[in-house]
């Protein structure tokens, strides 16, 4: 799989499942886990929890993918909700998109954050 491209959603499913297995083999087998920086370019997007279910709401309303890509990569890219006028303003050219608007009100339909101790996690 070519990692560098905008992935599908059954990629990213795989993707997932895979990084999901790895960590409860290792827990299972009491193995070390190890944990690095990104095995390849756009990982952090990959794995953000956000991507998924975004991914997925632009693939049900039809919007293109290559589209709300760019919308996850800058989330992943960030390191908090945004909380100042200029971390907002950052947000305006995707709110300028209807196909990205839409896959975005489509994902806040059922998104709901797991909140794990009183925090998102």
């Amino acid at each position: 799989m070519e990692k560098n491209k905008v992935p599908t959603v059954a990629e990213l499913k795989v993707y997932i499942e895979e990084k999901e297995a790895y960590y409860q083999d290792c827990i299972r087998n009491k193995e070390t886990l190890v944990i690095s920086g990104p095995k390849f370019p756009g990982e952090t997007v990959w794995s953000a929890n956000s991507t998924l279910p975004l991914m997925k709401a632009a693939e049900e309303v039809g919007t293109p993918k290559e589209e709300v890509w760019k919308l996850c990569s800058k989330i992943a890219s960030t390191t908090h909700a945004p909380v100042t006028k200029k971390e907002y303003e950052r947000m305006i050219p995707f709110a300028k998109e209807p196909p990205t608007v839409d896959a975005v009100l489509k994902f806040l339909e059922t998104y709901i954050p797991v909140f794990e101790n009183g925090h998102v996690s």
